[in-house]
C-alpha cells in the first residue's frame, strides 16, 4: 500500500514539472516574439473640466464622474506591424484593437477613460502595447 502510495505521488510530481517546465518555455516563446511598450497613464475626477497637453504620458485631464476622456498614440511601423493594446482597467479602452499596420505609414488609435464613479482625487495606469513584425 505504501509503494502504491509512493509511485502515486512520484508520478504527480513528475506531471507538475512537466506542465511547469511547458509553461515556461510557452510564456518564453510567446513573450519573446513581441516588443512590449508600457505607457503610463494619469486622470483627475474632479469636479472641473481640466486638460493636460504635456507629452511624457498620456494625460487625460480632469472631468466629473461619468466624463468620457481622450487621447491619441501615434504609431508608425518600419514593418508589417500587428498590434494589441490592453489597458489595466476596464474603464480604458482603444478606439481599435488587435490591427496589422502598414509600414511607414503613421497610424493614430485614440485610447478613452471613461470616468468611474470614485471619490474626487487623482488616478494613474498603464496601457500596454504589444507589437509583432508579421511575417510574409
Amino acid at each position: 500500500m505504501v509503494t502504491q502510495k509512493k509511485k502515486i505521488l512520484k508520478t504527480i510530481i513528475a506531471y507538475t514539472l512537466i506542465a511547469a517546465i511547458t509553461i515556461v518555455i510557452t510564456a518564453t516563446i510567446y513573450y519573446s516574439t513581441y516588443e512590449t511598450i508600457i505607457i503610463p497613464y494619469d486622470y483627475r475626477i474632479a469636479d472641473y473640466i481640466g486638460f493636460n497637453a504635456d507629452n511624457d504620458q498620456l494625460h487625460f485631464g480632469a472631468g466629473l464622474p461619468g466624463t468620457i476622456l481622450e487621447r491619441a498614440i501615434k504609431i508608425t511601423p518600419q514593418e508589417e506591424t500587428y498590434i494589441s493594446i490592453f489597458t489595466d482597467e476596464d474603464y480604458v479602452y482603444p478606439e481599435e484593437n488587435n490591427i496589422i499596420l502598414v509600414p511607414n505609414i503613421t497610424k493614430e488609435i485614440t485610447i478613452y477613460l471613461h470616468i468611474p464613479p470614485k471619490k474626487i482625487g487623482a488616478y494613474q495606469g498603464h496601457i500596454t502595447v504589444r507589437q509583432k513584425k508579421v511575417k510574409s
